[in-house]
């Protein structure tokens, strides 16, 4: 079983991380956690979602928001299979597609000093569609048991990245 831990942060930045790339998948040995003795799932990735204001000026700001697996906190049991890790993948494509539409929002609506509120709006509503399709995504394949979903989800996620000219994972 899979467990993914969905973290909204802004400015603080872990240099221990491994940004997305549409240029590098995953792979187990950026696992780096002890793995706990009483869980019973076989993965545990940890991923974490940042903000950065990457331009600020009275009358407009830009922002950038990064999509990062945190190895210290993720592990994996000695399950360590290319279709479990390819289950994992798509758990961190997952965040990388709605961290791109909120920093795309984010860049639309959004001024520093006159919209705090609404940035704070905007990071828990994807925060929560983050974790509700993650949770959809982990039942539905049955924590990637359920192959022919599996593969479905897959292409579901890698056609969402396709379109937000983010191509080139499979």
């Amino acid at each position: 079983m899979i467990l993914i831990v969905i973290l909204i942060s802004v400015f603080q930045f872990n240099n221990s991380v491994i940004e997305w790339s549409s240029k590098k998948c995953i792979s187990w040995d950026m696992y780096k956690s002890k793995i706990p003795s009483s869980s019973k799932f076989s993965a545990i990735t940890k991923i974490e979602v940042q903000m950065e204001i990457t331009e600020y000026a009275s009358d407009s700001s830009s922002f950038k928001v990064y999509t990062k697996l945190i190895p210290e906190e993720s592990w994996v049991k000695s399950d360590r299979t290319e279709h479990l890790l390819q289950h994992e993948q798509t758990h961190f494509n997952i965040a990388k597609v709605y961290s791109v539409i909120l920093e795309n929002e984010l860049n639309y609506c959004c001024y520093f000093d006159s919209n705090s509120e609404l940035i704070d709006l905007l990071f828990s509503k994807y925060n929560d569609k983050i974790s509700n399709l993650q949770t959809a995504y982990d039942i539905e394949t049955n924590y990637s048991k359920n192959i022919p979903c599996q593969y479905e989800w897959n292409e579901y996620v890698n056609k969402k990245l396709d379109s937000l000219g983010l191509g080139g994972l499979k």
